[in-house]
């Protein structure tokens, strides 16, 4: 599908899904936010779908307008789903081509120190049992 085409689409899709009664409530059950849910009315999820896609096609705002910091900054319009009761909500959304995702991998040293603690833990407690016995056996 050439841009064209996918502008004419998004464009058609935000003209028939209407905004009343479309609403996003962004929740967190844990104390991070890895631990998050959302809930929305099914107009909710279609507008949240439409304004994503819209945020794919958004031309940057003026550098100025973040002082400089926030160079490939876009507009995209959440106020009027996102409800006032969410957990979380956007201070602005960034476009860029050059996303790097930092994954997690566990290195030989994370998994070494949780065995070198738990073996030092075992010794400890064998050690404290074998001198338990002998001072049992000394005083009888």
């Amino acid at each position: 599908m050439k841009l064209d085409e996918l502008k004419r689409a998004v464009d058609e899709l935000d003209k028939s899904i209407p905004k009343g009664n479309a609403k996003v409530s962004l929740q967190k059950y844990g104390g991070d936010l890895d631990e998050a849910f959302i809930v929305a009315t099914e107009r909710g999820y279609l507008r949240l779908g439409v304004e994503f896609l819209k945020a794919g096609l958004a031309p940057y705002v003026p550098a100025e307008r973040y002082l400089g910091k926030r160079p490939y900054a876009i507009d995209v319009d959440l106020d009027y789903l996102i409800t006032e009761d969410s957990d979380v909500h956007f201070d602005y959304f960034e476009r860029s081509e050059d996303v790097t995702v930092k994954t997690y991998q566990e290195s030989w040293v994370n998994r070494v120190i949780p065995a070198a603690i738990l073996g030092a833990i075992i010794t400890i407690l064998v050690l404290a049992v074998i001198g338990l016995g002998a001072i049992v056996k000394a005083v009888f």
